[in-house]
């Protein structure tokens, strides 16, 4: 019997010519065929497969329209009792690619006849039994094909046989891993051809690390609703296989990669779209499927409610129903984003807490982009005359937010993975890191540690930066472990995160500093620093490609100290590095690892005459803090300082003699030429070197007597304080002279710096006590009064006073209720000797030999001035004199 003209059209061709016998069949051919004994080939019936089944009687138009109506899912009781009457048996052939009917088993035996009607089996979308019938359903069409087994079992075997057939049909056209057998069975919930199925949990990480990786926190985005998570726990991952999209969408994308490649290629977006930056795309390929290059084919998310993200599933994307969440600012079309944060923003909680979102595959083709803040309301047609395929709204660019992705034909998108995640708060996510520390959870933290990290790195809010920070360094003993395993990420963002992190923790933890004054300070620790347990990792990432990587290691390693010194050969090799900010923190790390350093010295020396003028500086600050180790380099460092062209270079190379010590003598006619260089950095610097040498560069006092009189601070500051590091020596008589002259400075540091160095030219100071008295004591500032009441303290053990001895008693009396606690301590220790030496006048000097005019303050005497100077912790009480030689709060007589 002829099916409707419309069946016609999507259920296969009908031969021209070819008309339905009238000739009666047996009453049942099928009956005495029985169960098929045909064998199974991978769990389906071998093909071909033949057999005799009813097909719809008769050809008039009744006859017809009964059948299909009968065959209908909503036929009523009459259209079953009709059906009775309208069949006729058949003999059908099932092959690899089509269902044929015959009239005959002989002709289709013969294979001389031609068939009656051909089915096409990659058309079949679902394939159902009811009791003893076997329905065929067509993509696009209305009604379903029914067709008549002889018994229930045997509608069976038919179904097992047309699903497997149809499925092999099928399978080349869909991707491997799709089970094409449950895309074929009937689901009520589910359209024609769609199976969901939950996917295994290590797709699940792959996806939750997707997710991570993409996550951006912004609050700059008006689509945002709600607190800004920090997180979003992926909680299931469901595989769509969409069998109508999938099709549509392949033909899509093989136009675009044929029009690509006839036009001679494509240019790769840049930057690259987020998702394609996960790193170990082999895994991710494995995880959710190979990605078409030549297309420019890339995963990207989809926001919307639960609702629309089984509606998209179940059909296609409509792009009737564009904007009608958020609005269509680029046009109506397919909008994506490459950033799980911004389609969170279009997200809608479900009764159970969770949000859905869809991982799509999208073909962008030729990507128009357009970075403007207010887009032209035509940019549709410009892409499609343009020749684009996509639209790229870059709002990171424009406004700081995200960027969108627009399709415009809604073929260019499949909705590949349905995810159902739970929104995370910052609370949240750090009692999962505590949870993670007192449960000593390795692969909990290896995960949330170094994205903790990258938050504390990035979020744009400081406060939780901070909280974050505190966190990671709180829970050092958990950070650090999987901090060092995240330097083996194949991600270049997170080993750079994990890399600074490091340095952050090493920096608050490790054994050395750099002093106000540029010298190191190795700090005692009691047990070893957490951080260098990562020293092994962060080695091995010397050698990283990525140079930001390289450079935040050689960060990492060195506050370390003595505990990277296991480090310092692959450092030394670093300082050939290619990228010069590795090189320059390479040198300035091998400074500060101290004697395990020492071996590095020759290559430091070599690297003095490196081309970049930051490496040259770092390398000459290295080795001044290297200090004596250096002495081979002394001679380089006096050749930067006179002929090297670059101001910091000089610099550092000024300050690195003075740390050499007697080893930079041979450069003391340099650094005093340097006093009067018209740089003034290199001034200060050569001065500053002159306090290091101490009495070996006595030999530039007039020079430095000159330096008081510059007209830069810092220089004259540097001078004063060189002077009093030569002690009594004659060539600082004329010093004295200027530093008293240095108290009327107009800066403060200045005439700090002035006083302490005339307390210690000792008995050559005297002439400046009267000035230091009654000037120096009521000097605006408090540091300059305790710097002159320190130094007046250190004078008065000289005696020798003279006429002087009253004023001083007055002027520190009066200082007793100075408002500076330093200043009160020393007027208090100056009257106390005085006391003393009325009590025992054989004890004038203290604890000081007679001053000559070679004496210079020695480490012994100046601890015991130290131990003097705190046994007097408490002033005398009143401050006044009182009437009648009562003494000043004390007992004793004067």
């Amino acid at each position: 019997a002829e099916l409707t003209p419309e069946l016609d059209l999507w259920c296969g061709s009908k031969q021209a010519g070819d008309q339905t016998p009238d000739t009666d069949l047996p009453a049942s051919p099928a009956s005495s065929q029985g169960p098929t004994d045909e064998p199974l080939v991978d769990g389906e019936l071998s093909l071909p497969r033949r057999g005799w089944l009813q097909v719809p009687k008769g050809n008039t138009d009744m006859a017809q329209r009964l059948a299909v109506w009968a065959a209908h899912p909503q036929s009523h009781a009459m259209g079953w009792m009709l059906k009775k009457h309208l069949w006729v048996w058949r003999y059908f052939e099932l092959t690899d690619d089509r269902l044929c009917c015959f009239a005959s088993q002989e002709l289709c035996r013969q294979d001389v006849g031609k068939p009656l009607l051909t089915f096409s089996l990659v058309e079949v979308d679902e394939v159902a039994t009811e009791g003893s019938e076997l329905q065929l359903h067509f993509r696009n069409a209305r009604a379903c094909v029914c067709l008549r087994a002889e018994s229930t079992w045997e509608a069976e075997d038919w179904l097992l046989a047309v699903r497997g057939a149809v499925g092999r049909a099928l399978r080349a056209e869909f991707p491997a891993n799709w089970d094409v057998n449950a895309m074929l069975s009937r689901n009520k919930d589910l359209a024609r051809l769609v199976n969901k199925e939950p996917v295994p949990q290590a797709t699940v990480d792959v996806v939750q690390r997707l997710v991570d990786h993409s996550l951006f926190c912004k609050y700059r985005t008006k689509d945002r609703r709600g607190f800004v998570p920090v997180r979003l726990q992926v909680m299931e991952v469901v595989r769509v296989q969409n069998g109508a999209a999938w099709l549509e969408y392949s033909k899509e994308r093989s136009r675009i990669r044929d029009q690509i490649a006839g036009a001679g290629g494509l240019q790769p977006l840049e930057p690259q779209v987020i998702t394609a930056t996960l790193g170990e795309p082999a895994v991710v390929a494995g995880a959710l499927g190979e990605l078409d290059s030549g297309s420019q084919e890339h995963w990207l998310f989809h926001g919307t409610t639960e609702a629309s993200v089984q509606g998209i599933s179940n059909k296609e994307f409509r792009m009737d129903f564009a904007g009608r969440h958020r609005g269509t600012l680029y046009g109506k079309g397919v909008y994506l984003a490459e950033c799980s944060s911004k389609a969170d923003e279009y997200a809608e909680e479900d009764s159970s807490g969770l949000c859905s979102m869809l991982l799509c595959r999208a073909v962008l083709g030729r990507v128009l982009l357009n970075s403007e803040a207010k887009p032209s309301s035509d940019l549709a047609s410009s892409c499609r005359t343009g020749g684009y395929h996509s639209v790229c709204g870059d709002r990171w660019a424009a406004v700081g937010t995200y960027r969108e992705f627009i399709a415009y034909q809604s073929s260019q998108v499949y909705p590949a993975y349905i995810v159902r995640y739970q929104r995370v708060a910052e609370a949240g996510l750090c009692m999962s890191i505590r949870q993670a520390a007192d449960d000593n959870d390795v692969a909990v933290a290896r995960h949330l540690v170094p994205y903790l990290a990258r938050l504390a790195a990035e979020h744009p809010d400081r406060e939780v930066r901070y909280r974050m920070t505190l966190l990671i360094t709180s829970q050092d003993v958990c950070a650090v472990p999987a901090l060092a395993h995240a330097l083996s990420d194949p991600r270049t963002r997170m080993r750079r995160v994990a890399a600074y992190t490091l340095a952050k923790m090493s920096a608050e933890s490790g054994c050395v500093q750099i002093m106000d004054d540029g010298t190191l300070h190795r700090r005692t620790l009691d047990q070893t620093p957490t951080v260098a347990a990562a020293v092994p990792a962060l080695t091995k990432c010397l050698a990283d490609d990525d140079a930001g990587v390289r450079k935040a290691s050689v960060m990492a390693l060195e506050p370390l100290g003595e505990y990277a010194s296991k480090a310092v050969p692959p450092l030394i090799s670093r300082l050939q590095d290619s990228d010069e900010d590795v090189r320059r923190a390479v040198a300035l790390a091998l400074g500060k690892l101290g004697a395990a350093a020492v071996t590095a010295v020759p290559a430091l020396t070599k690297s003095l005459e490196d081309e970049a003028e930051a490496v040259r500086t770092a390398t000459a600050t290295a080795l001044g803090h290297l200090g004596q180790a250096s002495a081979p380099a002394a001679m380089n460092l006096v050749q930067r300082l006179e002929a090297d062209g670059a101001q910091d270079v000089r610099v550092a190379a000024a300050f690195a003699l003075g740390q050499l010590g007697a080893h930079a003598l041979p450069g003391l006619p340099a650094l005093t030429a340097c006093l009067s260089d018209p740089d003034e950095l290199v001034r200060r610097a050569a001065a500053h070197s002159m306090s290091f040498l101490a009495y070996r560069a006595a030999a530039a006092g007039p020079e430095l007597v000159k330096c008081l009189k510059d007209p830069d601070s810092g220089v004259r500051h540097a001078a004063a304080s060189a002077l009093g590091q030569f002690g009594v020596h004659h060539n600082t008589q004329a010093a004295a002279a200027a530093l008293s002259d240095g108290l009327l400075d107009s800066n403060a540091q200045v005439r700090k710096a002035c006083a302490a160095s005339l307390g210690r030219l000792g008995r050559l100071a005297l002439p400046a006590v009267r000035r230091l008295a009654t000037v120096g004591l009521v000097d605006s500032s408090n540091e300059v009064r305790a710097a002159v009441a320190g130094a007046l303290v250190d004078l008065v053990r000289l005696d020798g006073l003279g006429k002087d001895r009253d004023l001083i008693e007055k002027e520190m009396t009066v200082r007793l209720k100075d408002h500076c606690d330093e200043v009160r301590k020393a007027a208090a220790m100056c009257l106390r000797h005085f006391d003393q030496a009325l009590v025992h006048p054989d004890h004038s000097a203290g604890d000081c030999p007679a001053a000559g005019p070679s004496w210079k303050r020695t480490e012994d005497q100046m601890r015991k001035l130290t131990a003097a100077y705190n046994r007097d912790k408490c002033p005398r009480g009143g401050g006044t004199p009182q009437k009648g030689g009562t003494p000043r709060g004390g007992s004793t007589p004067r």
